[in-house]
């Protein structure tokens, strides 16, 4: 769809639609009205970057709507999509949004990046509907999901279901009967998923839930540190604890040591380079998120390349491994 498209929809001149989409205050409200219609319904997306390249051809851009990115599972993520957008020579616009229920914030800054040209679109879902990214606004924009799954949707993902149903039933198979199982916010799809398979490990050993006590809403290390204490404090503590991020790993260990806790047995979502220098054992559910990201960015360049439009999932299996102190690690 090209200017030309929406000069002739909207019965104006191609400098009235360009004056339009740049925000020029001084064109005729009815005559923008017209363009803005046009623009929206043939989904048409104004080449934001073509006017700076002396080339007169733009590189490709691709968004990446990231959470915290100063998380290094999210930081991971991004590097592996850089590195493909390096060999494609495109660039990567990455905003970060917060963890909610809503889809909205991610919505608004997928619109901004729409009307910024982007090629195509990656995304680590949070809470809430993305329907809207159906609309005539993304019409055009190849899509992928990484990380986190949303239903109809490509994606690029980690089985979570099956890695936390192995960490737990390697708990249960250490003679652990009272295992904590500890997790950021349930809206985020990976963390109902790794719910999902801890559950189905505890239904298949017979294991009643209060002896399995779930802890949700846990996102800093700190809250973690502290809830860890609480269970420890706790009448019947827990002999064996499932971290269900690596940041929740980190302050769960913090207070494990703070305490001299090493019989405590943790198990955890996270890469080899998070737990290896840790003074005590780990069951680690490997989430390499530079693989998942390099693997989302590859999909994603052969829909803007290539096209097409069936709907693709790749499910990336699950590594579980325990990862001795400063040691050798074994397969379980």
């Amino acid at each position: 769809m090209t200017i030309t498209d929406v000069a002739r929809a909207a019965g104006v001149s191609i400098k009235t639609v360009s004056r339009v989409t740049n925000g020029v205050a001084t064109v005729n409200p009815e005559m923008a009205q017209r363009v803005r219609e046009a623009i929206e319904e043939l989904g048409y997306r104004p080449n934001y970057l073509a006017s700076h390249l002396k080339s007169g051809t733009s590189p490709r851009t691709i968004g990446f709507i990231a959470k915290d990115l100063s998380r290094v599972h999210s930081a991971d993520i991004f590097a592996g999509i850089s590195t493909v957008a390096r060999r494609h020579s495109a660039q990567v616009i990455t905003a970060s949004t917060e963890e909610s229920e809503s889809s909205g914030e991610d919505l608004l800054v997928a619109e901004e990046l729409a009307r910024r040209g982007i090629d195509g679109l990656l995304v680590m879902a949070t809470g809430g509907d993305y329907s809207a990214l159906a609309s005539a606004t993304f019409r055009g924009i190849p899509r992928l999901f990484v990380d986190r799954g949303v239903p109809g949707e490509d994606a690029v993902v980690h089985d979570d279901v099956d890695g936390a149903d192995k960490a737990m039933s390697t708990l249960i198979a250490h003679g652990h009967r009272r295992i904590a199982h500890l997790y950021s916010s349930m809206t985020i799809p990976t963390m109902r998923g790794r719910h999902l398979g801890v559950d189905a490990a505890l239904r298949r050993a017979g294991h009643l839930r209060s002896q399995a006590p779930r802890i949700a809403g846990i996102m800093t290390r700190d809250v973690a540190a502290e809830t860890v204490g609480h269970l420890l404090d706790s009448p019947n503590p827990p002999t064996a604890i499932l971290c269900g991020s690596s940041e929740i790993l980190f302050g769960c260990v913090r207070e494990l040591l703070t305490r001299g806790r090493q019989d405590v047995l943790v198990a955890a979502f996270g890469t080899e380079k998070d737990v290896e220098l840790l003074p005590l054992p780990v069951v680690l559910v490997e989430t390499d998120g530079f693989e998942l990201g390099h693997i989302a960015a590859n999909a994603l360049f052969q829909r803007i390349t290539r096209g097409g439009t069936e709907t693709r999932r790749a499910v990336l299996p699950a590594s579980v491994r325990e990862v001795r102190p400063l040691g050798p690690s074994a397969d379980v």
